[in-house]
């Protein structure tokens, strides 16, 4: 046999034992895991977000991409929305949040932080630095160097669902440690395991390798952390939430900037037992909207009659359906509109464009 030809076999062989691994590796895992390896899901935030050695993840900056049909577009300082005015000339006002202020599910142009800034036009600037996951945590770390680059004349705050997916987690730290962080780094798709190619081998003999530890595992990837299912609040993320709110608070009052506090919104037609459990573990429904309520309360204790902290007691009057929710936990642009609207109102007393900055008082 020709050297030439004697190379075409074994590469032909070669061939065909990878070939019949990849169909037995792919036939396993069907069986063990539940699915085919190619028709699985792609985490696409890596896409949308890069590591951060104290946030975790923040926005990529300067990019345009388009996952399911949504167009996410970040701008040069790395947040959602237009370029900030390099020399500023209008009232700013800086937007604080998770998921719900970056706005999941909907296009630039539909969020919240996007009509509120069309409403308030041309006196204001509204600058959305949501980033999806952030708990107060991530806020307080966040919001000095916000105010030192941007400084803004109104900081909106519109956090809580993220501390309270953290309720009934055994072995819960004072920073959400022990599993919020880490799991954060999964869900921005920063595990090496969601950025493989889509071989049931290639997966396989990645698995092998993180079993023997030559591979360090995602924590929190694929199970939950230790805790009980409960319909109860937590009081321990409460007084972690009111803790970080009034740093939160304390930060611009040291600037002289008011603070505008926004709850948080759910609707019961849309949230059921099963489908926020992916986030929020240990709470049933019933306990979610407990523990939402008392989250919400805590923003409602820290309105005073010096407008120093306000908020929209209209949102509490304000019905939310489920034709105003992209998903479980998110507004889509109906929605999101509907935010926007009951943040200008709660300024002036309605909704039309040129709105002053005069914030109505909590009674």
């Amino acid at each position: 046999m020709s050297r030439t030809k004697s190379f075409s076999f074994s590469f032909t062989a070669v061939l065909l034992i990878l070939f019949v691994a990849e169909i037995l590796c792919a036939i396993a895992l069907r069986f063990s895991e539940g699915s085919w390896i190619y028709t699985r899901g792609k985490n696409e935030n890596y896409e949308l977000f890069e590591p951060h050695p104290s946030l975790v993840g923040i926005p990529r900056k300067n990019i345009s991409v388009t996952i399911n049909s949504i167009h996410y577009k970040h701008n040069s300082q790395g947040f959602r929305g237009d370029e900030p005015e390099a020399q500023k000339t209008k009232k700013r006002i800086v937007c604080v949040g998770g998921s719900t202020t970056y706005c999941i599910g909907v296009n630039n142009n539909e969020t919240w932080a996007y009509y509120l800034d069309s409403l308030l036009h041309p006196e204001y600037e509204v600058l959305n630095l949501g980033i999806p996951g952030h708990t107060t945590v991530e806020h307080k770390k966040l919001l000095p160097d916000a105010l030192e680059k941007y400084a803004p004349d109104l900081v909106i705050l519109h956090c809580g669902l993220n501390d309270l997916r953290n309720m009934h987690v055994q072995n819960l730290g004072n920073d959400y440690s022990e599993f919020h962080q880490p799991s954060l780094y999964a869900s921005f798709g920063f595990c090496l395991q969601d950025r493989l190619p889509r071989s049931a081998l290639v997966y396989v003999v990645f698995r092998v390798l993180q079993n023997i530890s030559v591979i360090p595992t995602c924590a929190f990837r694929n199970e939950m952390p230790a805790g009980t299912l409960s319909d109860a609040v937590d009081e321990r993320v409460v007084k972690i939430y009111k803790r970080n709110l009034d740093t939160l608070i304390a930060q611009c009052a040291e600037n002289n900037i008011p603070v505008y506090l926004l709850p948080q919104v759910l609707s019961e037609e849309v949230v059921t037992d099963e489908n926020l459990k992916w986030w929020i573990h240990y709470l049933s429904k019933k306990g979610i909207f407990n523990a939402l309520n008392a989250m919400n309360n805590v923003l409602t204790s820290h309105y005073n009659i010096n407008n120093e902290i306000f908020g929209p007691r209209i949102c509490w009057e304000t019905e939310f359906q489920k034709k105003d929710f992209f998903d479980a936990s998110h507004l889509n642009a109906i929605g999101n509109l509907k935010i926007a609207e009951i943040v200008a109102i709660s300024f002036s007393g309605n909704a039309s464009a040129s709105v002053p900055f005069v914030p109505s008082k909590p009674e």
